[in-house]
């Protein structure tokens, strides 16, 4: 709810006709005057995102200070250097400095995020202001602008298309759309989608192909870019539950080595007789003592361990705290283009008409999607030419491209060439290849991308093509399942896509058609359940979801905000490499916890056996090296494990 009420939706300009658009924004097709642009730019401010107040560095370092157990490990310090302990006081405050500098290293991650959209936004525009064309700095635009959109440019604002041709947006960082979606200028309906929202481009996104002419809707922060970035500005990340156990635990011993050193302190001023100064420094004696000032480096120690570990298995770790984190986790979130799926389609399935071989409709297929730079042409051209390779070493039959000729492409419609007996072929929509119906059409791919052949007689095949799955999703998924992980499917992709790869990779859950928002929220009910999540992502649009999860993941190609905001970047960009991660991190929390209880076990039992005289000193000593040697050699064995192989894993030998 705290979400809903924080981030307001803008108008619904995609439901609305272009018209109506311009009305509403007091604008016309010929462009704004400059009198009008001078009085929206004091109403709206410059279309530009606010960098992120920078924290001094002063504040940074004194906001790692502020921790209870970092209080008394100085009082512990300073004291136990007055008592003439000089290495012992260095070796404690060696451990407050390292905590603090690994704190400090962390801080920030806001003001990268925001920086990695800015880098997004288009640095020039050109628009009509006076019925004139001008090339304008990109932060001067203002909603009522038109302007003018050709291949090769990035959207400098949210704008509402007033006129295209053959008009083709990469949409990916946004909605996570595996290919360029086609525009169109009809209003679709307000509860549309991003991803269908056909009239409509964003800030940031590229112009793929075509050309457009569209009026600004929003600028700056109140772009779909701009609310990604309040959605990152609003997010909190929770601390890990270790972090709370050891500030619990850090309360907890401080309050008991307090009572108990003010309790021998009476006892012996007020019933031994004893000299107060003496016993003051006795009392001192046990609070260092028994304050176990090694946890932290223990902790920072063990914990580093495991992610030298990691980084054998590509996973650069980028906060400590997070491997505790990663080893609590019951379910693992995902995105799908770019992190299940590649972000290039493949051919799935070919049907032909009686008469026509699957080679025959192929070979012919291929030769005219050669030429072209279309996704769809680009996976039916690459399939033939693996089938060409497959068929090399076999009987050679007829090559049934070479008696095509005169191939041209349609720009937005698609391909057309013209064969031996002068009949024609078409490859494309079923509009353009005169396809009336399409023969079984029911089938399992959905609404996938799909392609026609035809000839002056009719339909000759259809290709059906889907996003081609990363080879080892399944063996991924399967093996989170077997440790008892969860998986969801969070994606932005149209529904029949999203559950078609939810259902061949194996998830358990998959939400489509979702927005940045809905992501969110979504996480945000699971962590209501008290479930602890990891979310791995690539995109953009994954951002504030990545900084809300309890930890999360990035692929070696994400975006540098989904970067930004990850506390994993998978080097390699193998999914099971998320899983060889999840089971170091799980080995390494069980280290954990086992040291925190050894380590404390000393202090807790043997320092009070020994000062009330129940312990010798020497066994109190003895106790005290053991349980040092015993913590070291624990956490060593994270060291010494080999890491399994992603081959392995798959195998189910790891």
């Amino acid at each position: 709810d705290v979400y809903k009420r924080q981030v307001s939706a803008p108008p619904s300009w995609h439901s609305l006709p272009s018209a109506e658009v311009l009305a509403q924004l007091d604008a016309s097709a010929t462009g704004l005057g400059a009198a009008q642009v001078q009085a929206r730019l004091q109403r709206f401010g410059r279309n530009q995102l606010q960098a992120a107040a920078a924290v001094p560095l002063w504040r940074r370092v004194a906001a790692q200070f502020h921790n209870l157990l970092i209080y008394v490990l100085l009082v512990a310090s300073f004291t136990t250097a007055a008592m003439g302990h000089g290495l012992d006081a260095a070796v404690i405050l060696a451990v407050v400095l390292l905590n603090v500098g690994i704190g400090v290293l962390q801080e920030g991650k806001a003001e990268k995020a925001l920086q990695a959209i800015r880098h997004l936004l288009a640095p020039h525009a050109m628009v009509l202001r006076d019925g004139r064309l001008h090339e304008v700095d990109a932060a001067e635009l203002v909603p009522g602008d038109v302007v003018q959109l050709a291949s090769g440019d990035r959207v400098p604002a949210d704008v509402r298309l007033l006129s295209c041709h053959n008009l083709r947006v990469d949409e990916a960082a946004l909605t996570g759309e595996s290919m360029p979606v086609d525009k169109a200028l009809d209003a679709v309906a307000g509860a549309a989608a991003l991803g269908d929202r056909l009239c409509m481009a964003y800030a940031g996104t590229m112009v793929t192909q075509g050309q457009a002419q569209a009026v600004v809707v929003a600028t700056g922060a109140h772009t779909e870019m701009g609310r990604i970035g309040r959605l990152l500005a609003s997010v909190e990340p929770g601390t890990t539950p270790l972090v709370r156990n050891m500030a619990q635990l850090s309360r907890w011993l401080t309050g008991a080595v307090l009572l108990a050193a003010t309790l021998l302190f009476l006892f012996g001023t007020f019933v031994r007789g004893m000299p107060a100064a003496e016993m003051f420094m006795t009392a001192v004696g046990l609070a260092v003592a028994a304050i176990p000032e090694g946890l932290p480096a223990i902790l920072t120690i063990t914990l580093a361990i495991g992610v030298q570990r990691m980084a054998a298995r590509h996973a650069v770790v980028r906060r400590l705290p997070a491997v505790e984190t990663l080893g609590s986790v019951t379910v693992i979130c995902s995105d799908k283009t770019g992190t299940l799926t590649h972000d290039r389609l493949v051919l799935a399935h070919v049907r032909t008409r009686p008469g026509v071989s699957r080679e025959q409709a192929l070979q012919w297929a291929g030769a005219m999607a050669a030429g072209s730079l279309h996704p769809v042409s680009r996976a039916v051209a690459l399939a033939a030419s693996v089938q060409q390779d497959e068929r090399q070493t076999a009987s050679p039959n007829a090559n049934h491209a070479t008696d095509l000729a005169h191939i041209t492409e349609l720009a937005g419609q698609g391909m057309q060439a013209l064969r031996a007996d002068g009949s024609r072929l078409r490859l494309g929509s079923a509009a353009f290849c005169g396809v009336d119906s399409e023969p079984d059409a029911d089938h399992e791919l959905g609404d996938s991308p799909r392609v026609f052949l035809s000839d002056e007689q009719g339909w000759i095949a259809t290709f059906d093509l889907q996003e081609g799955l990363r080879e080892d999703a399944q063996a991924a998924v399967a093996a989170l399942r077997a440790m008892g992980v969860r998986t969801w499917l969070l994606s932005g992709d149209r529904a029949a896509a999203a559950q078609q790869v939810g259902r061949v990779v194996g998830v358990d859950h998959v939400i489509a058609g979702a927005s940045p928002e809905q992501k969110l929220l979504e996480v945000i009910a699971l962590q209501a359940q008290g479930l602890k999540l990891a979310m791995v992502g690539d995109g953009l649009n994954d951002g504030p979801v990545l900084a809300r999860a309890d930890t999360s993941f990035a692929l070696g190609h994400a975006a540098p905000l989904a970067q930004a905001q990850s506390d994993y970047v998978i080097q390699g960009g193998q999914v099971m490499d998320v899983v060889l991660t999840l089971k170091q991190a799980r080995a390494t929390l069980r280290i954990v916890r086992q040291n925190l209880v050894w380590a404390a076990l000393y202090n807790l039992v043997c320092v009070p056996l020994a000062l009330l005289g129940f312990m010798p000193p020497w066994l109190a000593g003895l106790g005290m090296a053991g349980s040092s040697l015993l913590v070291i050699g624990n956490a060593l064995r994270l060291a010494g494990k080999v890491p399994a192989q992603p081959s392995d894993t798959a195998m189910g030998m790891a």
